[in-house]
């Protein structure tokens, strides 16, 4: 399986990204509900506030160096899905990053260094 860092390169600036994985704890806590997502590179930590705002926060790897991120969710939406008619929440969310940061120096300054990342993410309840 390639690498995330075998994938993102500059000539992805600008286009969407899906990461791909499962539901793989819940919990709550009061007015909060942290949801820990799974894919085959690691976890990430969905935190979703009584507000319906949520902050994903986990570590991105890219060329090799690893930075932590916080993705700001843009929209969290629930309900049952139309053909399988099973319980289904998912959220958008975007991120920032500077690619000189991750040592993608290539290109720079004619080429921007901020990259901004769109994030889909949905779960299905068993």
């Amino acid at each position: 399986m390639p690498k995330i860092a075998e994938i993102l390169s500059e000539e992805w600036e600008g286009q969407t990204v899906d990461i791909r994985g499962w539901i793989y704890r819940t919990r709550s806590s009061g007015s909060l509900v942290f949801i820990v997502l799974r894919d085959s590179t690691g976890i990430i930590q969905v935190t979703i506030n009584k507000d319906d705002s949520a902050v994903v926060e986990g570590n991105l790897t890219i060329m090799g160096v690893t930075k932590p991120v916080k993705l700001n969710v843009e929209k969290i939406s629930c309900g049952v899905h139309p053909f399988n008619k099973k319980d289904v929440c998912g959220f958008d969310a975007t991120a920032t990053i500077k690619r000189s940061d991750f040592g993608m120096k290539y290109g720079l300054p004619a080429i921007g260094d901020e990259i901004t990342m769109y994030i889909e993410a949905e779960g299905v309840k068993k």
